[in-house]
This record gives structure tokens, C-alpha cells and sequence, in this order.
């Protein structure tokens, strides 16, 4: 897999928000009154500009999160993608979404770990719904990111 895969994915997206009328932003802060320090970041957010009241600014909110996994290794390990949800959750986007590399391209990288591995790729659905559950009531969708051919496709879930 490509070192590129987390810059092309970006680029990718904030082409896609930026032709949907969002503001788009890499590594986005979550942060929580008072706290100097974020509580989180996300991958990528789609965001929409809000007036505020006074007329004398507009706020920024996130519409659409995304969280951004390269490799199979990181993706069977249920603690990261815990996290990974969480700060979907965190993000209060109507919209989650998880992006991974293609099936194929996810079968590839399991072989040099095994049949347990290639195993695990196979049942990759029952996975990721284990994953949609978790992250309920928020809306979680996953995407494939086709880094060859620069596009997503849907899981179908």
C-alpha cells in the first residue's frame, strides 16, 4: 500500500466537499470548553459555515467526518478502530464514514500475514457491522478508496 493513501484519500475528498459547497478541513479538532487540548482529531471533515447571531462571524460545523484506514493490520485491530468510531461520534456529523482500501487490495495485504488473515478479509461485512452498531445512533458508511483508479466505491453493508 502506498504511503500516499491517507494524502490521496484527502485530496480526493476536499475535491469532493469543495464541488458539494462544503468547507473542508484535514486533521480536524475536536475540542471541549475549557479544555486547552482537542479531544480528538479527525481524519477529514466536510463542514458548514453557520451565522452567528452578533452577524459578526460564522461558525464552522462538521456535516460529514471521515477516519481514514490504510492497512489491514490496523483495521482487524478492534481497539484502534474503537477509537477510530469514537471520534466519529465525538465529531456530531451527521454522517460517519470509515474509509479503507478495496476488498482486493485488503486481500493482498493479508497475505503476507496468513490464512488466519485472508480469513478475516473474507468475513470483513460481519466486521464492519459490528463497527455500525458500535457507532449507533450516529450514521457510519464505509467507503472504499480505490487509490489506483482515484475513487471511492461503497461497502456494501
Amino acid at each position: 500500500m502506498s504511503q500516499s493513501f491517507n494524502h490521496d484519500a484527502k485530496n480526493l475528498l476536499k475535491t469532493m466537499g469543495q464541488n458539494a459547497g462544503f468547507d473542508c478541513k484535514d486533521e480536524y479538532r475536536l475540542r471541549i470548553e475549557g479544555l486547552e487540548r482537542p479531544i480528538a482529531y479527525i481524519d477529514h471533515v466536510w463542514l458548514i459555515k453557520v451565522p452567528h447571531p452578533s452577524g459578526l462571524s460564522q461558525r464552522r460545523f462538521p456535516v460529514v467526518a471521515f477516519e481514514i484506514t490504510k492497512d489491514v493490520s490496523t483495521l482487524w485491530n478492534m481497539k484502534k478502530m474503537k477509537g477510530d468510531i469514537e471520534n466519529l461520534r465525538l465529531s456530531n456529523a451527521v454522517l460517519g464514514v470509515l474509509v479503507i482500501p478495496t476488498v482486493g487490495d485488503l486481500k493482498s495485504q493479508a497475505e503476507k500475514f496468513g490464512s488466519g488473515a485472508e480469513t478475516w478479509v473474507n468475513n470483513l461485512e460481519g466486521y464492519l457491522k459490528a463497527l455500525k452498531s458500535i457507532i449507533f445512533p450516529l450514521r457510519l458508511e464505509v467507503w472504499c478508496f480505490d487509490q489506483q483508479n482515484k475513487k471511492f466505491l461503497p461497502f456494501p453493508l
